[in-house]
């Protein structure tokens, strides 16, 4: 057995392997030792979740009238808590164009802001990428969140309007937590 001192040192990347063990002991177990991505140890450590999740052209172009499901309501006593929030306009050939405010919400209604993309940024004429602070409302900077237990997270529209125009793929990354009040 090679001791570890004789590797070389390499810089790690989030797509590098680490072996670990299975520590599930329900079933017949053939194997318990796995291999692991860095990102997932380092998203099983922090105990966040991160997705990405892709907004069609014509999901982009229906919001103004119909919200999109970021990430699914997580049932009785939880609620979802956003640590890290970015936007990627995926710019195809013609402009994303929008006449109301982009915002990311707890369920809908405007109650519960978490970010936003300001109608004043529109026309988007190439690829842009937002990273919205998670602060609230606006005009509320530092007064907190409230959450709601069992409410989806959802990106919509505010402020008079939304999508207009624009045929590119619209791409948000989203970081959170489930805060469970049974177990907190």
């Amino acid at each position: 057995m090679a001791q570890i001192i004789s590797y070389p040192t390499g810089t790690a990347t989030s797509s590098d392997f680490l072996l670990g063990i299975q520590t599930t002991t329900t079933g017949a177990q053939a194997n318990p030792t796995k291999k692991f991505t860095m990102s997932d140890v380092v998203s099983a450590g922090s105990g966040a979740t991160t997705v990405t999740i892709d907004i069609s052209n014509a999901e982009w172009l229906a919001l103004n009238g119909a919200s999109k499901t970021l990430v699914a309501a997580p049932g009785a006593n939880k609620a979802i808590k956003v640590t890290e929030l970015s936007v990627f306009f995926d710019y195809g050939t013609t402009n994303f164009t929008f006449a109301g405010n982009i915002i990311v919400e707890i369920n809908s209604g405007g109650s519960s802001v978490l970010g936003g993309v300001e109608s004043v940024d529109s026309p988007l004429t190439a690829d842009t990428i937002y990273s919205l602070p998670v602060t609230g409302q606006p005009g509320l900077i530092g007064k907190g969140i409230k959450l709601a237990t069992n409410t989806a997270l959802i990106l919509s529209t505010s402020g008079g309007g939304g999508a207009t125009g624009g045929d590119g793929v619209v791409k948000v990354k989203i970081s959170y937590k489930i805060l469970d009040t049974a177990n907190f």
